[in-house]
């Protein structure tokens, strides 16, 4: 099973490299000149990591909620976070496979939608 921050198929997501300004942790989601992401490696300042923005992959939800097949899920910037609930947040993708609420991660279908 893919762990957190791991692409399903790792030839079917987009990537794009970034050298980090701040550490950041695998599987992490942001949002980086509009587009939400997750990245793919960890790092300090400094480093090249590859950040992706389109595909499927699993992300770190940091919430307990239940996700179903092709729901809306957003990155909260506040929270640092993917959730369903879109106040203050941005478009990050749609679930891929359903997610329970104890369940700390879940796939996502993460869309390149410049906001």
């Amino acid at each position: 099973m893919p762990y957190n921050g791991q692409s399903r198929d790792a030839s079917a997501l987009e990537t794009t490299e970034l050298t980090l300004t701040t550490t950041k942790t695998l599987g992490n989601p942001d949002k980086i000149s509009g587009l939400v992401g997750v990245y793919m490696k960890g790092g300090v300042s400094g480093d090249i990591v590859a950040f992706g923005f389109k595909g499927p992959l699993w992300s770190v939800a940091r919430a307990t909620q239940s996700w179903i097949v092709g729901q809306k899920i957003y990155h909260s910037s506040t929270n640092t976070r993917v959730q369903t609930n879109a106040t203050a947040a941005t478009l990050a993708g749609f679930a891929a496979v359903a997610k329970a609420n104890a369940a700390t991660q879940g796939c996502v279908y993460l869309c390149p939608i410049s906001a």
